[in-house]
């Protein structure tokens, strides 16, 4: 694990720390996720062709910290182990890609039910599946809507629709070795989205 992923994870939780105890009814709440994860594209000067990733399931967990009344402070981990897949006869090539963000949800509603927003900030990295190339980390954000379900003080369930941008250097390169690249970097960011849900224990 890289430095930018444990100070933003540190982060978050000092900031939890902090403001939650004065909250009159702090709370710990940590939620196991899976999903469907899809979008994201790189090209290939080497190989001269458009490359996608391929949608696939990811999982994961957040941790979040009460703050007060409707605010929290967020950890969020996930993994995707997908494919960079051309649209010809072109060969694939397996990556992993993993998020660690840190940021604050609001959540509203009354009773068990409650609606949530949050905006994550933190580091993405490529990990590749084949040969002996290098990771890659880069600045990433999320924006999450959802919804939870209350069974009880302590259980539930929680349903989201997230958006994650990578920020990346236009030309920049890709699954490196030796300062050669496979691919390369098209526009300033990449875009992805998934839809995922999980349990909620808490605490």
């Amino acid at each position: 694990m890289t430095r930018p992923l444990v100070r933003a994870a540190g982060l978050a939780l000092a900031l939890g720390a902090a403001w939650g105890g004065a909250a009159q009814a702090q709370s710990v709440e940590l939620s196991p996720f899976g999903g469907y994860q899809f979008g994201g594209g790189l090209t290939s000067p080497v190989l001269g062709q458009d490359y996608t990733l391929a949608p696939s399931f990811h999982w994961g967990g957040t941790l979040d910290l009460s703050l007060g009344e409707s605010w929290r402070a967020e950890v969020y981990y996930s993994r995707q182990d997908s494919e960079l897949q051309a649209p010809g006869a072109g060969p694939d090539f397996g990556v992993v890609l993993e998020r660690l963000e840190a940021g604050v949800m609001e959540q509203r509603g009354a009773g068990d039910t409650k609606f949530f927003g949050s905006l994550l900030l933190g580091v993405s990295r490529f990990v590749p599946k084949v040969g002996d190339y290098d990771t890659d980390s880069h600045f990433s954000g999320t924006v999450a809507l959802g919804l939870k379900r209350y069974f009880g003080k302590h259980f539930g369930v929680r349903g989201e629709f997230r958006g994650h941008w990578i920020s990346v250097e236009t030309g920049g390169g890709a699954i490196c070795s030796n300062g050669s690249c496979l691919f390369a970097f098209s526009g300033s960011g990449i875009w992805q989205g998934d839809l995922s849900g999980g349990l909620i224990l808490a605490f």
